[in-house]
Parts: structure tokens; C-alpha cells; sequence
């Protein structure tokens, strides 16, 4: 691979990293959020500002989402971690 096209695919996966990074960073956030949320719904029920009906709903629903972005995030760090390990292949290569 000659040099500036060794120097462009470090540049791309640079990129792509620091994308994998923002959408880690926004599924933690999102995940934080939904775990925060299921804490809070049982005490909305005992002090009764949310029925018992309307807050089960609610939890298996935040439930439901908070998987899917717990699953989510388990994707985007398998991406991560093919990504660095194909950077430093690159990087390696260029040393060479």
C-alpha cells in the first residue's frame, strides 16, 4: 500500500472512530436514562402520581428500550474494537 493511501485509510478509520465514540457516548447516555427512569417509576406509584396500571406499562416499556440500546451499545463496541484493532494494523504497516 503506498504511503498516502496508508495515510488516507488511518485518516478514514481516525474518522469512523471518533463517530463509534459520539454513538457510544449517546448510548450510555440513553441507557443511564432509562435505568434512572425504572428507579423512579415504582416511587411515582407509591405516592400515587402514577396509577399502577399506567406505570407497569411504562416500566415494560422502558424496559423494552432499555435493552435495545443496551444491545445497541454491545454492536457499537464490537465496531469500536474492529476499528482500533484495524488501526493499529495500519499503523504498524506504516512503521514498517
Amino acid at each position: 500500500m503506498a504511503t498516502s493511501q496508508l495515510k488516507i485509510a488511518m485518516s478514514n478509520l481516525r474518522i469512523r472512530l471518533a463517530e463509534i465514540q459520539s454513538r457510544e457516548d449517546q448510548a450510555e447516555t440513553l441507557i443511564n436514562q432509562f435505568r434512572t427512569q425504572l428507579r423512579r417509576l415504582p416511587r411515582q406509584v407509591v405516592y400515587g402520581t402514577v396509577s399502577l396500571d399506567a406505570s407497569i406499562t411504562a416500566m415494560g416499556e422502558i424496559e423494552e428500550r432499555l435493552n435495545d440500546a443496551l444491545a445497541t451499545h454491545r454492536w457499537i463496541l464490537e465496531l469500536k474494537k474492529t476499528a482500533v484493532y484495524e488501526l493499529e494494523a495500519l499503523e504498524l504497516v506504516g512503521q514498517g
